[in-house]
């Protein structure tokens, strides 16, 4: 019987490039939709790629899916996404590609997208009965009707990213932001003064088959991203609070399939309170890899009729996940230049998301265009 085929869609990031490493260590070779303007991507040096293709613009994927939908012969390719445009557009583009590709998406075209809004979110959240930041009202807003601090966002993950994620802590920072923002839908909530930060990282093979192995515990963390230094657990050794069955009924609810995470916060009163999901491979999800169970493997065998149960059912180890290149620089500055400190987490490092020795060629690309880019920011700030 012929393989099924494999498309990983995603950016110039180490998120694309670990599914391609979860699925190259089973032997499963990717094409990649890679979505990028560098013209050097790093990730598209992994040996792990069978076929490869290059666009500038999210939009444009559903259009190349399309084009090459004919060169399967009848056999509907697996998707993975690991960006949440890649998961929007091929949302809005249900109806034409479900035909063809096994898409990671919801019940119907528009399910999913509608899911990413924030206040849709909370909803659902709220129906499952996850705690949620008290959230405010743009009339609350614009009104100050507020207590702060509070963290303010944008409404959907595809109207901006990370770095548009702000603790606001007085009326001036708010006009600041809201007037930086003016047209972008946005969210605020109560600040929450969080001991950790972690999130479930899963797979839900359909509506009622949702898997969740572990938790990811976020220990070092740039200000942009949760992707930073962090631990991955068995729910053996964290209390989960029976967040693990809402997690399952929320993803239940919305009818979504494919690979996803959740974010929550945990404050120090031992209280968890839901943030945010992700409809995609998460950039941490590397971490479930290496402790034992390879989520993206196991979607792609469901979707091919290959048992994939022996996969679900291995042991998770403790591991410790480094995001090598960010985490560097944020050492710098936490640890006030006494890079030594960051060495010991570098030792009991279990895996790094750039770097592979069965795979190193990625990471020596990345680590000269990290190189150039530092070198030639320094130049053009001394100019200055």
């Amino acid at each position: 019987m012929s393989k099924k085929k494999v498309i990983v869609i995603g950016g110039n990031h180490h998120n694309t490039l670990g599914v391609l490493r979860s699925l190259g260590e089973k032997s499963v070779f990717s094409e990649l939709i890679l979505v990028t303007s560098s013209k050097y991507p790093y990730v598209k040096y992994s040996k792990y790629i069978c076929d490869y293709c290059q666009l500038s613009r999210w939009v444009d994927v559903p259009i190349e899916l399309k084009n090459r939908k004919c060169r399967y012969n009848g056999l509907k390719p697996i998707i993975i996404s690991c960006a949440d445009l890649a998961t929007f557009h091929l949302d809005l583009s249900y109806n034409e590609l479900f035909s063809y590709y096994c898409l990671p998406l919801g019940r119907a075209q528009g399910d999913i997208s509608n899911a990413m809004d924030k206040m849709v979110m909370r909803k659902f959240a709220e129906k499952v009965k996850l705690n949620v930041p008290y959230t405010y009202s743009l009339d609350e807003l614009r009104l100050r009707n507020i207590e702060f601090p509070i963290i303010i966002k944008p409404l959907s993950s595809v109207e901006g990213n990370k770095s548009d994620i702000k603790i606001i802590k007085n009326e001036y920072e708010l006009s600041r932001y809201m007037d930086l923002h003016k047209n972008k839908p946005l969210i605020a909530q109560d600040y929450i003064d969080k001991q950790i930060e972690f999130q479930f990282i899963g797979c839900a093979l359909d509506q009622q088959h949702v898997f969740i192995p572990g938790v990811s515990i976020i220990l070092r963390q740039p200000k942009e991203t949760n992707t930073g230094y962090l631990k991955y657990v068995s729910f053996s050794e964290f209390s989960e609070n029976g967040l693990l069955q809402k997690c399952i009924s929320f993803i239940r609810e919305v009818g979504y399939t494919g690979l996803f995470s959740m974010e929550f916060l945990r404050d120090k009163y031992g209280n968890d309170y839901f943030m945010e999901i992700n409809f995609r491979n998460d950039g941490n999800a590397i971490s479930v890899t290496e402790a034992g169970v390879n989520l993206p493997y196991i979607w792609y065998a469901y979707n091919s009729s290959i048992d994939y149960n022996e996969e679900m059912q291995k042991n998770i180890r403790t591991v410790y996940v480094m995001p090598e290149f960010s985490d560097f620089k944020v050492a710098l500055r936490l640890y006030n230049k006494n890079i030594f400190s960051w060495f010991n987490d570098v030792c009991r490092t279990n895996r790094f998301m750039e770097y592979d020795s069965r795979d190193k060629k990625p990471f020596w690309v990345g680590l000269y265009h990290e190189l150039y880019d530092m070198l030639y920011y320094k130049l053009l700030k001394n100019k200055r």
